[in-house]
């Protein structure tokens, strides 16, 4: 699965939280990692064990 992110930096934001965004391109909205990993285990009920792996490549 490959989801595309704007990742903003800035860091003199006034707040920590400021200062690391990422945000989908275009409905600006932050992603939730939990239920994207839901997705790929098909929504079913329990607990797992699973691992995320995250590779990043600059687009732009």
């Amino acid at each position: 699965m490959i989801k595309h992110y704007i990742l903003s930096i800035n860091p003199n934001a006034e707040y920590e939280w400021e200062q690391r965004i990422l945000r989908h391109p275009i409905t600006a909205e932050r992603p939730d990692f939990a239920s994207l990993i839901a997705q790929a285990v098909g929504d079913e009920a329990g607990s797992y064990l699973v691992e995320v792996n995250i590779e990043v490549n600059l687009l732009a």
